[in-house]
């Protein structure tokens, strides 16, 4: 496995298949999954609790440096394009393996650091992070 990431979506206005694989793995732990249920506490007269279980769901935060300004790209317009209208996508852990879950994107805005130049006057490589959920 080679923890680079990467993510199939089809385009919600086009109907347009993409996809595009990250430059290198995630800073840290590359899966950082988190689980997390959405229930209502109730506590009637009488002092006794109740719990409505609504469901489960499981968050991943991934961070990504050293982009290139391509996947910069691929992501802004997976992020415009689809991931906002909380379109439904592909996310392989590692590009070199046919595992892979449905998430949508679980963030309103993406901030893109701009950290290192590359050497070439004008080119960067960029940082960013990227929260992911499903339910389970």
């Amino acid at each position: 496995m080679n923890f680079i990431p990467k993510i199939e979506y089809t385009e919600l206005n086009t109907g347009v298949a993409k996809s595009f694989t990250f430059d290198s793995a995630p800073e840290g732990d590359p899966f950082n999954e988190e689980i997390k249920t959405s229930t209502k506490v109730t506590t009637s007269n009488d002092g006794t609790q109740q719990v409505q279980f609504n469901y489960a769901y499981e968050n991943i935060s991934l961070e990504f440096t050293f982009q290139t300004e391509a996947t910069k790209q691929a992501v802004e317009d997976f992020f415009k394009a689809h991931a906002v209208r909380l379109g439904k996508f592909n996310y392989f852990p590692s590009s070199d393996e046919a595992d892979f879950k449905e998430y949508t994107l679980d963030q309103k805005d993406i901030k893109f650091s701009r950290p290192i130049p590359t050497g070439t006057a004008g080119v960067f490589e960029y940082d960013f992070k990227l929260k992911f959920r499903r339910v389970l």
